[in-house]
């Protein structure tokens, strides 16, 4: 019995695809409880793939959802024209108004970044060298900061 056991764990049985139906084809077909299992089988079958076209489905209709309520990221171009500068830095509430988050690129005496943001209205400003904060002078809508000056406003919400 070991010795078959042994024989059994390393031998790689392949079963086909069709062999159930096979088996069940070569069967009399008086036989009832058969024919039935046979059919609640193929009824179990049908239901697995149906499933699983109704999760994919699911996951087909929320992806569209998603997309057309604009919440995956858009790619922001922020621009200053600020040749004289020798740093630039671009804070907000996307980054929690962290100073040294987001450094921007010298392109021609302008200063350049792209940042992937999800849908939502946010406030920004350009930090210049470190100590001098400005509103983007680009902006179409600004705030007050609640400290004397103003806060540019980048709105990507979708309706």
């Amino acid at each position: 019995m070991e010795k078959i056991g042994l024989f059994l764990k390393k031998t790689k049985i392949i079963i086909p695809d069709d062999f159930t139906d096979k088996v069940l084809n070569k069967l009399p077909e008086d036989s009832s409880i058969l024919q039935s299992q046979k059919k609640s089988f193929i009824f179990t079958l049908q239901w697995k793939w149906a499933s699983a076209v109704a999760v994919i489905a699911f996951l087909l209709i929320n992806y569209m959802v998603f997309i057309s309520r604009g919440t995956l990221e858009n790619n922001i171009n922020f621009t200053l024209k600020m040749p004289e500068a020798q740093t630039v830095y671009l804070v907000g509430d996307f980054n929690d108004w962290d100073i040294n988050a987001y450094k921007l690129v010298r392109q021609n005496g302008s200063w350049k970044i792209k940042l992937n943001l999800p849908q939502g209205r946010y406030q920004y400003v350009f930090v210049i060298d470190g100590n001098k904060w400005i509103p983007d002078p680009e902006a179409k809508e600004y705030i007050d900061n609640g400290y004397g000056g103003k806060n540019s406003i980048l709105d990507i919400t979708r309706l």
